[in-house]
């Protein structure tokens, strides 16, 4: 949003600090990009309920894509984990291991840090202090 109103310059400096905010924290992902596997990860999270029963936006779209895969299969996919050590969790969306996960998200380690330089790039907190 921030960078549709901004100038050129302003808008590659988002862009330079976002791209930086999905590397450190999207550890692991099988998505074409990590801001589409971070946008995964916030709808199954913003809409729980629905990926649980298997009727997500995005398992809706698989659903008609192959009809005969069931609620419980589209709902496996989308499985919401915490892993790791527990004073450093992640969040793993997809299917049970062995699969490979859809997204692997960094809640604890790296994330503060990557907050804290995306807010400093967008122009906002001072002196190494950003709201987060």
């Amino acid at each position: 949003m921030a960078a549709g109103q901004a100038d050129p310059e302003s808008r590659r400096r988002i862009h330079d600090a976002l791209a930086e905010f999905f590397d450190a924290i999207v550890l692991e992902t099988n998505a074409i990009d990590q801001a589409e596997a971070f946008r995964t990860a916030r709808n199954v999270l913003e809409h729980f309920d629905e990926y649980f029963q298997g009727a997500g936006n995005l398992q809706r779209r698989a659903k008609r894509d192959d009809p005969d895969l069931s609620q419980e299969d589209l709902a496996q996919r989308y499985r919401v984990e915490l892993e790791g050590p527990a004073d450093s969790p992640q969040l793993r969306i997809g299917p049970l291991r062995p699969a490979e996960p859809l997204v692997v998200i960094d809640l604890v380690e790296l994330a503060p840090a990557a907050a804290r330089r995306l807010c400093l790039a967008l122009g906002h907190g001072h002196a190494g202090w950003a709201p987060i």
